[in-house]
């Protein structure tokens, strides 16, 4: 019996995956798309992580550099992440955190002056209320990318790959 041979998706795929994303951020006239979601994140940049209670976030704008926001404890682990530069990954610190230095004010940091938010379906609704007085669109972008397969993807889980390099 053969055994089944999963290709390895390339950064040059991911990259591929990032610049479609971005054209749909441009097309949905957002100011930035806002991926919180474990497979997604994993899709768009090859980075596997375990997110537990803490949230991981890609900022993802039509151009510029991808803002890539983790937890401290996590950043060696995510310096892996296909196109994002190691100067735009940024951390938070955990509970309990200075003011300022959690999660939800360090994404509001980084999302700056950006009032069209767009976000995952998936997105919890507790990390939903630290965007308020914003417009804040929930729109399945990446989930539409993933309906068409490319010469990478040929199983129909993102984390088939993942699965397999951990037995």
């Amino acid at each position: 019996m053969a055994a089944h041979m999963n290709p390895r998706i390339t950064p040059e795929e991911h990259g591929s995956r990032l610049g479609k994303l971005r054209a749909a951020v441009r097309r949905a006239e957002l100011d930035v798309f806002v991926v919180s979601s474990f497979e997604s994140i994993y899709y768009l940049t090859g980075a596997s992580f375990e997110p537990l209670e803490r949230p991981f976030f890609l900022l993802v704008r039509s151009e510029g550099p991808l803002t890539l926001l983790v937890p401290q404890l996590d950043y060696e682990h995510m310096t892996k992440a296909y196109n994002v530069d190691i100067e735009d990954i940024r951390t938070y610190w955990e509970y309990p955190a200075p003011a300022g230095r959690d999660w939800p004010g360090r994404l509001l940091e980084e999302l700056g002056d950006d009032e069209e938010v767009g976000v995952e379906p998936t997105l919890r609704q507790e990390f939903a209320q630290h965007l308020r007085g914003r417009t804040v669109r929930m729109e399945p972008l990446v989930e539409r990318l993933r309906l068409v397969k490319s010469g990478g993807d040929s199983d129909d889980s993102p984390c088939r790959e993942v699965r397999g390099q951990w037995g």
